[in-house]
């Protein structure tokens, strides 16, 4: 009888022990469940009103490859609006004063403002992406070599652009964009929201 008590008391214990293991795990389950999905309604969303995201990374032009980052901020739940920068070094063919062929290095330096309306609310697209429309206006600084005889880059760029982003963690997006106009380039690179 003893050692009946003896197992039903050890048996007792070790449900009750088992027991809040598994609420324990149950608990973490849920909570990093539900931080997963609340951080996911956050960061898969385009920018709003009152965010901001900063822009960086590369791409393929008419004009070299340029290296960029620019600043977006949220006017409205559709509209961002921002400042950008880029550099690039480029060369193109001539022929110098006795008719040789020559290459020239240029280098350029923009500065810019840019305006995206974002279609995620308009055409009900999944939060993960952010697809947007936009342009951007741009005023070049451009280094030439002594002896350049000729236009290297137009000064002011009129870019009107499409591009997307995917939203893979709360802060990060993959972004791509394509502009047309003046200087028509491909950008690939990263975004950050604040």
């Amino acid at each position: 009888m003893a050692s009946y008590l003896i197992e039903r008391i050890y048996l007792y214990q070790f449900l009750i022990t088992n027991q809040k293991l598994n609420m324990k795990r149950f608990s973490l389950s849920l909570i990093l469940f539900l931080t997963f999905c609340v951080s996911q309604t956050y960061a898969q969303n385009p920018i709003r009103k009152g965010e901001m995201q900063l822009n960086f990374g590369l791409g393929a032009s008419t004009f070299g490859l340029p290296l960029y980052i620019g600043f977006d901020y949220g006017i409205h739940e559709n509209i961002s609006i921002g400042p950008i920068v880029s550099f690039r070094a480029y060369p193109t063919r001539g022929f110098d004063a006795v008719g040789n062929r020559v290459t020239y290095n240029h280098t350029a330096f923009g500065i810019g403002y840019t305006g995206d309306f974002h279609f995620n609310n308009l055409l009900d697209i999944p939060r993960e992406f952010d697809v947007y429309a936009g342009a951007t206006i741009s005023y070049f600084f451009v280094s030439s070599p002594g002896g350049y005889v000729g236009t290297a880059i137009p000064n002011v760029g009129v870019n009107p652009h499409v591009g997307g982003r995917y939203n893979f963690n709360p802060k990060w997006s993959l972004m791509a964009q394509i502009d047309a106009g003046t200087h028509s380039s491909a950008l690939a690179g990263l975004t950050y929201k604040f």
